[in-house]
């Protein structure tokens, strides 16, 4: 019996001594996690992506925004990007469609409420049948207007109008322009 005891005893010792490495191994790997994690950088990227994108607005069950995109990707600060354009439909109380913003690229900044969109950009008024042609423009909602500082060309259907900057009403019925050119027709 005594000989039982003493290989039990040498059989547990082994047992824990190999638990204590193991145990010791285990808290230097998830040190080492730890420590990987921290060096890290965040991730930047989108957190969610959507294909063939509408999104509606409303005011007390009328229609006064539709936004039309091919890819939406939404990051962790609320900022959204539309790299491969977006279209912009404004709507009056009546439901008419005023005003299309559509643009090769855009992006939506949330902590200032605005739209921005570049490239091949085109600002329409449908009723008034007038449009602003730019390379990048932004639509403040909270000013509700348009403002760029690029060069423009408004076309209208009586002139066309060139210069560098403008700012406009939501409609897009009227506007300033920065630094007109060209000739213009005074009545």
């Amino acid at each position: 019996m005594l000989g039982f005891n003493r290989v039990f005893y040498r059989f547990m010792q082994k047992k824990l001594f190999q638990i204590f490495f193991i145990s010791l191994f285990l808290f230097a790997c998830e040190k080492e996690q730890e420590k990987t994690k921290s060096q890290e950088p965040d991730y930047q990227g989108a957190i969610v992506t959507f294909e063939k994108v509408m999104t509606i607005y409303s005011e007390e069950a009328k229609l006064k925004i539709k936004l039309n995109a091919p890819l939406q990707e939404m990051y962790n600060n609320g900022n959204v990007i539309y790299s491969k354009g977006l279209t912009i439909t404004m709507y009056n109380e009546d439901g008419i469609r005023t005003t299309t913003m559509k643009g090769d690229f855009g992006m939506y900044q949330k902590d200032i409420r605005s739209y921005c969109s570049a490239g091949k950009v085109e600002v329409e008024n449908v009723l008034l049948s007038q449009k602003l042609f730019t390379e990048e423009i932004t639509w403040d909602q909270n000013r509700r207007q348009f403002v760029t500082d690029k060069a423009i060309k408004i076309v209208t259907p009586n002139e066309i109008l060139y210069g560098v900057g403008m700012t406009s009403n939501q409609d897009f019925s009227v506007y300033r322009i920065d630094k007109p050119t060209g000739i213009f027709t005074l009545k």
